[in-house]
């Protein structure tokens, strides 16, 4: 299994596209929220994080599927909130 890490715009954008990956397994009620450190710290020095816009979808896909048909809704993060074990 492959761990994918899309964002699309809205909801319409995201079920249109994913319909066509029926063997994707969805990993996260979308949409997630997800944030990104903006390398500021707060009056008690803790990190500050910002929303990242659009409607995010983390899923499995499984080896060997065509994923470039994604390419454009495709993310890859360096340090992933959700991470799958014994994949």
């Amino acid at each position: 299994m492959i761990p994918v890490y899309l964002t699309f715009p809205d909801a319409v954008t995201a079920e249109a596209v994913l319909v066509d990956y029926p063997s994707l397994q969805i990993a996260n009620p979308a949409p997630m929220p997800v944030c990104r450190l903006t390398g500021e710290a707060d009056p008690d020095g803790c990190p500050v994080s910002e929303p990242v816009p659009g409607y995010h979808v983390n899923a499995l896909a499984p080896d060997g599927l065509d994923l470039s048909g994604l390419d454009a809704w495709r993310r890859y993060p360096e340090t992933p909130w959700a991470i799958w074990a014994g994949i």
